[in-house]
């Protein structure tokens, strides 16, 4: 015994299992009924004929329909981000390396939020909205995959620095 419960219809033989594949595949091309036969049979449900009409390469393709880009403000403030003041962001861009200090980077960023006002948007859900552009590589990819701590520009700006502080610097 293998420490677990097979299946019924296990089959130990692999060849066995190839013969009886081989020929259930020329009986079914010999025989008249179509692919789109097979589908009319009750049993099949919507999404298993969908998935059989999918290719291997529709499986392992990956799709953009999941990627999420930038943070849900909450209070429902609806502005837009000038690229003027997207570019001043860039200009600076923290990539989490050692080398970097994430104080004098969210320094320098919150001097750049500090030249400009939206109307009808709070300083906070600015700095939120517009942080990510002033971050590249590891940090970016950090940002995204911690979005769900992201509900405010304090909780943003705690766990960056949190993140980014290295404690080798103290030694120093």
């Amino acid at each position: 015994m293998t420490g677990f419960d097979l299946p019924a219809n296990f089959i130990h033989n692999p060849e066995q299992l190839l013969h009886r594949r081989v020929r259930q595949k020329t009986m079914a091309s010999t025989s008249t009924s179509s692919c789109s036969n097979l589908f009319a049979t009750s049993e099949i449900s919507t999404t298993q004929k969908m998935a059989a009409e999918k290719t291997i390469r529709e499986f392992s393709t990956p799709s953009s329909n999941n990627i999420q880009v930038g943070l849900e403000v909450n209070g429902g403030e609806d502005f837009e981000l000038k690229p003027g003041v997207i570019h001043m962001a860039q200009v600076i861009p923290f990539c989490s390396l050692p080398a970097e200090n994430a104080n004098n980077h969210l320094h320098q960023f919150l001097e750049i939020c500090s030249t400009f006002t939206i109307k009808g948007a709070s300083p906070d859900a600015i700095r939120l909205c517009f942080f990510p552009f002033s971050l590249l590589g590891k940090a970016k990819q950090w940002f995204y995959a911690n979005r769900e701590i992201m509900v405010n520009w304090s909780a943003c700006a705690n766990a960056f620095l949190a993140k980014s502080f290295h404690w080798g610097r103290l030694v120093h």
